[in-house]
């Protein structure tokens, strides 16, 4: 249940579950349908991301697209202070000074990067080696290891240990598709199967594949402008290493077609016409995982380093007392705590739900667990 809900594995760090069990024991009686999950009316990037871009820019926020940030300078003295920040845009390089009273935000790490796509006719492009990672990490993860370079920086010691989060790619490693199909057979029956209600189909999780397959059917349509008659779900391996039960290969070595064919064994569905009317995008995410992976005390950094006047650290491997990680709330609470702290405003975040506090809470979740 824990594994396909929110994607913990036997060697993902014990810290980390039991921050889960604590932080949604109030969602125990309802973990069986997902009732209680907020969902966005359309995708998470129409519904969230686009209407905050277009209120930003509307106060005359500049975005800088395609530019990717390879470092940041200090002042030569004992606080944290930005002096300078230095880009690159499509080879061309540029830098940005930065004055004392400036606020600086920077996101350390990626859960997504280094991401390869296949398609409906082939599998993604296969990890990279381990060895190669370390080597030569993706310039996000450099970016961090660079900072927490006592060689590069002399504030190293306050930016954690960026290694502990990409040294591990075969436990970090998920396998996610999608898929859009104009049969709209299908998706009677698969709600019809999974006793769906309202339009779309809850998490539904196949136990006995070797994949750790896992779906979901959002309520359509997903996207503003969808077609009449198109609908789209998604899906995810959390082993992707391994054969599949029907496809006798690796999640990472099977087109979208073959995932497809493996999915629809599982729901013992026929193969056609859905495999002929549907297109199947794999996607492998070599750190999708890798928040959840074992750490110590020290790995992930605060939120607003020891001796920092104007640098806040944002993004999923900042550290935040008793919240949890790969969850949207994480990366919002840590940019408030960022912008509140150093803009001087006196405000804080939302305090982090404490059900497991509730004397209700707590019987509801012992009558759930007896039932």
């Amino acid at each position: 249940m824990w594994s396909s809900m929110y994607g913990f594995q036997p060697w993902h760090s014990a810290a980390e579950f039991r921050r889960y069990l604590h932080r949604f024991l109030h969602e125990f009686p309802r973990i069986s349908n997902l009732s209680g999950i907020e969902r966005t009316p359309m995708n998470d990037y129409q519904s969230v991301i686009v209407p905050i871009e277009t209120y930003l820019k509307s106060l005359g926020v500049e975005f800088q697209y395609n530019t990717k940030v390879t470092s940041i300078s200090f002042l030569p003295e004992s606080d944290i202070v930005v002096s300078e920040i230095h880009f690159d845009n499509h080879g061309s390089k540029g830098s940005f000074n930065v004055r004392p009273s400036d606020v600086v935000l920077v996101t350390l790490g990626s859960m997504v990067s280094s991401s390869k796509v296949g398609s409906n006719d082939s599998s993604p492009p296969p990890l990279p080696t381990q060895d190669a990672v370390l080597k030569n990490p993706d310039p996000v993860w450099k970016f961090w290891t660079d900072l927490a370079n006592p060689d590069a920086n002399p504030h190293a010691g306050a930016f954690g240990r960026p290694q502990s989060f990409y040294n591990r790619i075969s436990k970090s490693a998920w396998l996610s598709f999608t898929v859009t199909s104009i049969n709209i057979e299908f998706l009677r029956c698969l709600r019809d199967w999974s006793g769906a209600s309202d339009g779309g189909c809850p998490l539904i999780t196949f136990r006995d594949s070797p994949w750790m397959l896992s779906i979901t059917l959002p309520q359509q349509p997903y996207f503003f402008n969808q077609p009449d008659g198109v609908y789209v779900f998604w899906g995810n391996g959390l082993y992707p290493d391994q054969e599949g039960m029907f496809v006798k290969k690796p999640m990472t070595e099977c087109t979208g077609q073959e995932l497809l064919t493996e999915l629809l064994h599982h729901l013992n569905f026929p193969l056609q016409p859905m495999l002929e009317k549907s297109t199947t995008v794999p996607c492998l995410m070599p750190f999708i995982g890798s928040p959840f992976l074992t750490r110590r005390t020290g790995d992930r950094p605060r939120v607003i380093p020891d001796g920092s006047q104007n640098l806040g650290l944002l993004g999923q491997f900042v550290e935040l007392d008793r919240d949890v990680t790969f969850t949207m709330e994480y990366s919002v609470r840590a940019a408030q705590t960022a912008v509140y702290t150093l803009m001087g405003l006196d405000k804080q975040p939302h305090p982090v739900h404490q059900g497991d506090h509730s004397v209700q809470v707590l019987g509801e979740a012992l009558m759930t667990i007896m039932s």
